[in-house]
Parts: structure tokens; C-alpha cells; sequence
């Protein structure tokens, strides 16, 4: 049979181990060794301890670990050179563990468990992960469209604004006495006097009006 030593930073291994035990039950030769920081200086010696009693009483390890490259890791790749038949797989995680341990029998090598977890790893991500895969890919598509509307819309508003300036620029440079205007709330009348800032305007009661020349929207005629 092949041995697992399940470790990992902090409580991760006791965690995973907990679920395993909820979900699936006990299970045989299965040890779990925790990596805290307080415990640093004793954690290499408890895991080779671990390792090396799992390889007495079977015929190969896996040292399931969290991350590769982390202390948990490290110390269980350094096993490796003293204790024969021993794998380390790094990145383990719930669905890996199940897969590997319901695949476990007496007769299974190290090699078919360390491939099983591999697959399980890389295995493409179910339904639930696509949906929200899905979900993302669709908000960023929408964000996306936003921020093209929003750019299309600025692009509109600075030309709308330039000629608008431009068409104001022509109109009060060319304000004359005598002409008909009108002015945005829609009133009518005649200029009776063009000033270079205000202007007198003459109303159809025949009352004069000063305002200012910028006011004017439109020359009728």
C-alpha cells in the first residue's frame, strides 16, 4: 500500500484532513503533519519522522503539500534524497485528495496515485466554475462596450462643441443694426444698436431692451 503524509502552512493540513474525514471517513495510513511558525525549529525533524515511519510500514509516500516552493515542500523534497520510494505533490487541494485517496488500493503504485492527483489538478473546470467564468467574461465585455460608448460619446461632444463654437463666433462677429434676432427663450426682435459687449434690441411693443450680444441665437434675417 502506498502511505500519504498530508502538511502544509498553518492549519491547511488539518483543515483538509478534517473534510476528507467528514466526506469520505477515516482513512488508513494517512498522516497529517501542520507546518506553524512557532514550531519551525521542530517541524523538519517531525515530518521526516512522519515520512520515514509511513515508508516502514508501506510500500512508498506521497507528501501531499500546499505550495511548492514553501518550507512544507521544501523539507518533504529533502526526504526524498534519504527516504526511498517517497513523491511529493505540491498545489494539493480538496478534489485532488478525495480523487487520489478513492483511488487508493493495496495493489496501486506511487506513480499511478502521483499521476491520478496530477490529472485531478489540471482537470478542466467544472460547471459551476464555467458559469462563472462565463459571468466575468461577460461583464468585461460590458465594461468594455461601456468605456467604447463613453470614448464615441466624447469624441461626439468635443465636435458638437468645437463647431458650435465656431457657428457663435461667426454669428456675434456678425451682428449689424437693423437685423431681426432671437435668443434661446424664444423672444423676437430688432437691433437698434450693436455694442461690443451689449446690444439694444427692439421688442414688438416697441420698447428697447439692453442684453447682452451673446445671448443672441439666432439672426432671422
Amino acid at each position: 500500500m502506498v502511505g500519504f503524509v498530508l502538511t502544509g502552512h498553518g492549519d491547511f493540513s488539518v483543515g483538509l484532513a478534517s473534510s476528507v474525514k467528514m466526506i469520505a471517513g477515516p482513512q488508513e495510513e494517512f498522516d497529517v503533519v501542520p507546518f506553524h511558525e512557532d514550531e519551525a525549529g521542530e517541524f523538519p525533524q517531525k515530518l521526516a519522522d512522519a515520512i520515514a515511519a509511513s515508508a516502514e510500514r508501506n510500500d512508498g509516500v506521497i507528501v501531499f503539500c500546499d505550495l511548492m516552493g514553501g518550507t512544507p515542500f521544501n523539507q518533504a523534497m529533502m526526504n526524498t534524497q534519504v527516504v526511498p520510494g517517497v513523491e511529493v505533490v505540491a498545489g494539493t487541494n480538496l478534489p485532488m485528495l478525495l480523487e487520489v485517496l478513492t483511488t487508493r488500493t493495496p495493489e496501486s503504485t506511487t506513480q499511478e496515485l502521483v499521476d491520478c492527483g496530477r490529472r485531478v489538478r489540471l482537470r478542466r473546470p467544472g460547471p459551476v466554475m464555467d458559469f462563472w467564468q462565463s459571468v466575468l467574461s461577460a461583464c468585461a465585455a460590458l465594461l468594455i462596450l461601456i468605456a467604447i460608448m463613453g470614448v464615441v460619446y466624447a469624441i461626439y461632444s468635443a465636435v458638437k462643441a468645437k463647431k458650435q463654437k465656431a457657428y457663435f463666433a461667426e454669428l456675434h462677429a456678425s451682428l449689424r443694426k437693423g437685423q431681426r434676432v432671437a435668443f434661446a427663450g424664444g423672444l423676437y426682435g430688432k437691433l437698434v444698436r450693436v455694442g461690443e459687449e451689449t446690444c439694444d434690441v427692439e421688442v414688438k411693443s416697441g420698447a428697447v431692451i439692453e442684453v447682452s450680444r451673446y445671448a443672441i441665437q439666432v439672426i432671422s434675417r
